[in-house]
């Protein structure tokens, strides 16, 4: 109880109490520890509970920690795994499923060794591979990350992830490179049966069976590869209907999204140059840029990073030609509008388009003009917090009637099932846009935390995403 187990609290003070109905402790104990489980998140209190029955079963102990990665309690999931190891010391599986854990904490060490002892157990476990080459990934080795991948795929490209009794039953189209929409919370995997396909790596033996829905998880246009024939085949054959269908998200890069977007009143889009890989002299690059009327500052980035992963600004041609020279691959250019507010800091509003509707995710308030949430300082700071709220609960008086047509303009101008929209607001009242695509992270915040207030939003979202997998799977 005391440790917030309370599933752990009921078995054994039921047990207790089957021993010796007498013992007034171990009852309170029961109806304290149910009351606890009632009150919160029901599925979850059914996998705990199940799991305290069966301890020395895999499988509940596998739902339970599956549950806890998805609700971002990796504590809790590396308690239950390594209760497994305990027993089991060579199962592959709770290896890969730690490592799993130890990467979304970003404790790469841990998450490496532990991946690596698992293909040591099976070499074809796809997810310990995966967290193996997230770990390259973050330590610079690009190439290795790459290899661990291919290492997969190669072996298998489609992947069946069954729950047991599950709403909808979905086909997922991904690459093995970065740019998928991140899933974990908008198919949580004990409601939906999922098959995940990494196209490039798709054989003619390896075909899906039938499903309610396609879901082209692709999100990023710079690393959506082509489709294979054997996938567009199956595609026209299946029936389902295919949400963010590829076609539509190529249009969302960031050279290409000012196209898109143009028209639309009250919008800024900056002007972006996709530049190929650095040619043998950098100072080409300049000329380009300059040569095409761009202005200086201007952000360079490596194409397909996100999360600010390689970002620098640069104010004049010397810092161009130098950040020509340290990117190895093709990059955009894009000019930089100075977006600071009256007092001093920079905003950057999320909202997500569900079936083209916008709706609130996030506003992050930061003194640095490459505006992170998770480093913005916000935690520390009520009066952001509060401002953040705000906006949640009302985007449109938040930000204004004009700025929120032209949001709702943007949603029907990409036409995605999923996507979303990063952006802020110049002082005149216009929208200026920082990125618009399928790529967006949606997640509730941890529980007790200072951001904790924000998850009836991001719930919304969610349920909205799950209601329209529904209505357009015919399964209303």
């Amino acid at each position: 109880m005391r440790a917030g187990r309370a599933a752990e609290a009921v078995v054994l003070a039921q047990a207790a109490v089957a021993g010796d109905p007498a013992d007034r402790e171990a009852a309170a104990i029961v109806a304290e520890a149910s009351a606890i489980l009632l009150a919160g998140d029901q599925r979850l209190a059914m996998l705990e509970l199940t799991a305290a029955m069966k301890p020395t079963e895999d499988a509940p102990q596998f739902d339970l920690a599956d549950a806890y990665l998805e609700l971002d309690r990796p504590a809790d999931a590396e308690r239950v795994l390594k209760a497994v190891l305990a027993r089991r010391p060579d199962h592959a599986v709770a290896h890969q499923s730690l490592g799993q854990a130890y990467l979304s904490v970003a404790m790469h060490d841990a998450a490496d060794y532990y991946s690596r002892r698992a293909v040591e157990l099976d070499p074809g476990l796809a997810i310990a591979r995966q967290t193996l080459a997230s770990v390259a990934e973050a330590r610079g080795d690009l190439a290795g990350a790459r290899e661990h991948l291919e290492h997969a795929y190669r072996r298998q490209s489609l992947y069946p992830q069954p729950a047991r009794d599950p709403e909808l039953t979905l086909l997922v189209l991904v690459t093995s490179g970065a740019g998928n929409i991140p899933l974990t919370h908008l198919l949580p995997r004990g409601r939906y049966s999922t098959f995940v396909w990494y196209v490039e790596f798709a054989r003619a033996d390896e075909v899906p069976p039938a499903v309610d829905l396609v879901l082209n998880a692709m999100g990023d246009a710079d690393v959506v590869p082509p489709i294979p024939e054997i996938v567009r085949r199956f595609l026209d054959a299946c029936g389902a209907l295919l949400l963010n269908p590829p076609d539509r998200v190529a249009l969302t890069g960031r050279h290409e999204i000012a196209e898109r977007l143009a028209g639309i009143e009250g919008l800024v889009v900056p002007a972006v140059m996709r530049l190929g890989a650095p040619p043998e002299r950098p100072t080409d690059w300049s000329r380009h840029m300059l040569g095409a009327g761009m202005t200086l500052p201007a952000l360079v980035r490596p194409a397909g990073s996100h999360g600010g992963r390689g970002l620098v600004k640069v104010f004049d041609k010397a810092g161009l030609v130098s950040a020509a020279a340290e990117i190895e691959e093709a990059a955009y250019v894009t000019t930089f509008y100075d977006f600071a507010s009256a007092d001093g800091f920079y905003r950057k509003y999320r909202m997500i388009f569900v079936g083209g509707e916008p709706m609130p995710y996030h506003l992050a308030i930061s003194k640095n003009w490459l505006v992170h949430h998770e480093t913005s300082g916000m935690e520390e700071d009520s009066a952001r917090q509060a401002e953040e709220l705000a906006f949640l609960a009302d985007p449109r008086r938040a930000l204004g009637e004009r700025a929120y047509a032209a949001i709702e303009a943007v949603g029907r101008r990409l036409g995605l099932d999923y996507c979303g929209i990063d952006f802020s607001l110049l002082p005149d009242g216009r929208v200026l846009v920082f990125e618009a695509n399928a790529t967006m992270l949606v997640h509730p915040e941890p529980a007790g935390g200072p951001f904790a207030a924000k998850n009836p939003y991001v719930e919304a979202i969610l349920q909205r995403f799950r209601g329209l997998l529904k209505a357009r799977s015919g399964k209303v």
